[in-house]
């Protein structure tokens, strides 16, 4: 075996969690270490959709560009009819997320169709830019030591073995974590919700489909070849469908039902994969067990149906990580850690219980948009290009209004996370509930932790928050 080398933070599995999690941890400059057993990523289409609140934190790490360029141009809804070449026939449902016209009025980022193979590369790239944080692909993970002082963490590669010691481990490797089972924690799962199959196709149904009724999901309803038909990007899409008589699950019978969906019988249809899709939810008992927490998959499984797990899984990494850095720099206590999963498990329960229906899918955007972003503070423009929300860092950020004030002063000399001080113009100000010469706090998540109507005991009020 070989030495023993030390991070602050491992974190097992390099999906949305781990990518997320690891991310938000070398940006506030905690070491960090992740590894996944694959070397290279999967090529499968899995999540395709990125949510208002993830797209929201694409921003925060200037990569958001990046996505929106590889996204496809849709109205993030539905669209429900007997074939592509019958949508006139139809009409668009919703599915949780918010429209064009939605996002413009409470957010600087609108939902995006992107398939997690493509957002994936995207969030290695900007992790790999930064210092602190080390990745390891093709290092499967052996097992774990826990310790008052810390964990001792296996990892086996093509080399042998190797062990790494660490202050805390996340364990976001997926519905069947090894982490989770080696930490000790155990999982309510639901039995088999649906049984559908599925096939991940190369075919030309975007000139089947008029520009205004491109949609990031079709419910088609023919009775022979209903099922869903969902855009990957340029000519890939997937197909699904529950089983049931005349449903075969082979290349040549998924590309006929396809056919059939589009409403194209002469459509050249390529299968790359046949896809078995048995749809079950699942919750791990707890999100922690003593230094060893679990976030993604690892902690919570939700069905397709929604398509909220990608984005659940990333908005959960961050929100581990950035309790974890402020405790290991030394800006908050150990039991702010217990707030991760005070705080995620009632948004995992909301979207597993939501999955589980089997109308799931279909849910207003003003009903669902709010769990997706939780709490945090109003979007407002405060310049060209720029939101409230934009301006969240990792540590506090104190919002003030134009007018001259005590709170940068008292700012400088906090205690605790780092404070930045953000002045906002008259109308951005009154958007986030600020007048005169008041401050509003944020914690990373852009969650207010503090609002105060003026300046009179500025010093006191950052010491006390």
């Amino acid at each position: 075996m070989r030495a023993v080398s030390t991070t602050s933070v491992v974190i097992v599995g390099a999906g949305p969690a781990g990518l997320a999690a690891a991310i938000t941890l070398a940006r506030l400059e905690v070491p960090c270490l992740v590894v996944d057993r694959l070397r290279e990523r999967s090529t499968a289409a899995r999540g395709t959709a990125v949510s208002t609140g993830a797209m929201e934190r694409l921003r925060r790490w200037g990569v958001h560009g990046q996505a929106e360029a590889l996204a496809l141009d849709v109205e993030m809804s539905g669209w429900r009819a007997p074939a592509l070449t019958r949508l006139a026939e139809g009409a668009a449902f919703p599915v949780g997320m918010l429209t064009r016209e939605q996002a413009r009025i409470v957010s600087p980022a609108r939902p995006t169709c992107l398939s997690q193979e493509q957002l994936e590369p995207i969030l290695e790239a900007h992790l790999r830019t930064l210092p602190a944080a080390h990745v390891l692909p093709g290092s499967e993970f052996v097992g774990l030591r826990q310790d008052p002082d810390g964990v001792t963490v296996t990892l086996a590669d093509a080399g042998g073995e190797r062990t790494v010691r660490a202050a805390y481990v996340i364990g976001a490797d997926g519905v069947r974590s090894a982490v989770r089972s080696a930490a000790g924690i155990g999982v309510d799962a639901s039995g088999p919700l649906s049984d559908s199959v599925g096939a991940q196709v190369r075919a030309p149904l975007w000139p089947l489909v008029p520009p205004a009724r491109r949609h990031g999901i079709y419910a088609i309803t023919d009775a022979a070849a209903g099922g869903a038909l969902i855009p990957v990007g340029g000519d890939r899409w997937v197909y699904a469908t529950e089983r049931r008589p005349g449903v075969e699950a082979t290349a040549d019978g998924l590309a006929r039902l396809v056919r059939g969906a589009a409403g194209a019988p002469g459509l050249p249809v390529v299968v790359d994969r046949v896809i078995e899709l048995r749809y079950a939810t699942a919750l791990a008992d707890t999100f922690r067990a003593g230094r060893v927490f679990v976030a993604g998959d690892a902690a919570h499984r939700v069905t397709p149906r929604g398509a909220t797990g990608l984005s659940l899984a990333m908005l959960g990494g961050e929100a581990v990580a950035w309790r974890l850095a402020w405790v290991l720099r030394g800006w908050a206590p150990h039991g702010l850690l217990d707030d991760y999963e005070r705080e995620r498990r009632p948004v995992a329960a909301h979207n597993i219980a939501r999955s589980a229906e089997p109308n799931g899918s279909e849910r207003a955007a003003e009903d669902e948009w709010r769990v997706d972003v939780g709490g945090r503070i109003a979007h407002a423009w405060t310049g060209p290009g720029t939101s409230t929300v934009d301006l969240v860092g990792g540590g506090r950020t104190l919002f003030t209004g134009p007018e001259p004030s005590a709170w940068a002063a008292a700012a400088r000399r906090a205690v605790g996370a780092p404070v930045r001080v953000h002045a906002l113009p008259v109308a951005a100000a009154r958007a986030v509930g600020l007048s005169g010469r008041g401050a509003l706090m944020t914690r990373p998540d852009g969650v207010p932790i503090g609002l105060w109507p003026s300046d009179e005991r500025a010093e006191a009020a950052l010491l006390a928050a």
